[in-house]
């Protein structure tokens, strides 16, 4: 009992003195201390993280990510050790697996506050790498843009998306990229843009789904007429696609009951109105009152018989 005391106290005192060089920037003592208190305390998650700390610190990036992975194995659902991780790869140069680790702490921990208050600290590991690094490798972009659309940022999203095809410089199957590109633009409110991101899909990769999303958008901006082409579209490449078939039939119905009204509104002709000539304005709308008007008019200014 007393052995184990001892030995309680003796690992204590290895943790108080590996914080006191931490503290201290001594970063090489921090981690053999640390080091050596997790030989006795192999499951305690957040001095693995204090571990990857002093090594990252130290330029000890490979010992940095054993410390770091090994707390994730014990503790996988800790926001912070996903931004510690997304830090280090960052400073790795290795940005896609950076972004990855950022998504997954943004995720975990919705919006990690900084001690002043502001935003999310994750995001703000996402804006230095999209700031300069970001240039240099197009693959950080993709998680950036889909962490920014998960967290319904669809401006964000949408910035982060148009940026990765630029640069990506249309190698590799992108065109399901352009789909989440019109989907973002839709969401932000930029509803031509958006149509525009569909239709370059469809270029690349015609889809049912896209066809079937490009005919929702052009309905909701009142484009009748081009959201049935998109919904017959889909049905073209998907037979079975029953919700584009229902679109395609609301819509047909419509513009042919559009189509029947105009034509027996034209078969109707001008309704001449047996109003007197002249009308004060507070008697009958404009509209209703300009076949009067005209034939009062005409009578006026022709000299028929029976006017002055």
């Amino acid at each position: 009992m007393r052995l184990f005391s001892k030995r309680k106290r003796i690992t204590r005192q290895l943790r108080a003195k590996a914080d006191a060089a931490r503290d201290a920037r001594q970063w090489p003592v921090a981690a053999a201390l640390y080091e050596a208190y997790l030989s006795d305390c192999q499951n305690d998650a957040p001095i693995w993280i204090q571990l990857g700390h002093a090594h990252k610190e130290a330029g000890s990036d490979a010992e940095a990510m054993r410390a770091y992975q090994t707390s994730l194995a014990l503790a996988p659902n800790v926001a912070d050790t996903h931004l510690q991780m997304g830090h280090l790869l960052k400073k790795m140069g290795r940005y896609g697996d950076a972004a990855a680790s950022y998504e997954a702490s943004s995720r975990l921990g919705a919006r990690l506050q900084t001690s002043s208050g502001g935003g999310s600290q994750a995001g703000e590991g996402f804006e230095a790498v999209d700031g300069r690094d970001a240039e240099e490798s197009p693959d950080f972009l993709l998680p950036l843009a889909n962490a920014a659309r998960d967290d319904k940022r669809w401006a964000d999203a949408a910035k982060h998306y148009a940026l990765y095809l630029e640069r990506q410089g249309g190698t590799g199957e992108v065109w399901p990229i352009w789909v989440q590109l019109g989907h973002a633009r839709k969401e932000a409110g930029d509803a031509d843009e958006a149509v525009a991101a569909y239709e370059r899909a469809v270029e690349l990769h015609p889809e049912a789904d896209t066809y079937l999303h490009l005919g929702h958008l052009h309905k909701t901006m009142g484009a009748i007429e081009a959201a049935a082409a998109a919904f017959a579209a889909a049905l073209r490449l998907d037979p079975d696609l029953e919700e584009a078939a229902r679109e395609k039939e609301a819509l047909t119905s419509y513009t042919a009951g559009t189509s029947s009204r105009q034509m027996d509104s034209d078969r109707a002709g001008p309704v001449r109105l047996a109003f007197p000539f002249p009308l004060s304005p507070d008697q009958v709308t404009f509209t209703q009152a300009f076949p009067a008007i005209y034939t009062g008019l005409s009578r006026r200014f022709s000299h028929e018989p029976g006017t002055a």
